[in-house]
């Protein structure tokens, strides 16, 4: 299970809800470690978890691929908020 990254972003996750954790965990540049298949079902365990999860990426806008239906918001290079 902890050979694949989305194996390991899913055992962070259920490491914070079986412990019960107050804090949102943060990942940062997994996006080029996941398919497009892997982010849906990070989506939708996010949501049956009832968990927040902040990704972090790194990247330009034409290279990100966000799920349908996931809330994010992305920052340019000069900081100016795009939604």
């Amino acid at each position: 299970m902890l050979l694949s990254p989305y194996g390991i972003i899913e055992t962070v996750l259920k490491i914070h809800q079986t412990c019960n954790l107050k804090t949102v965990p943060v990942i940062c540049n997994v996006a080029h470690y996941l398919e497009k298949q892997e982010w849906q079902e990070l989506a939708s365990l996010v949501k049956e978890m009832n968990l927040i999860l902040v990704v972090i990426e790194f990247t330009t806008r034409e290279n990100l691929t966000i799920p349908k239906d996931t809330p994010f918001y992305f920052i340019d290079k000069d900081l100016i908020d795009w939604y």
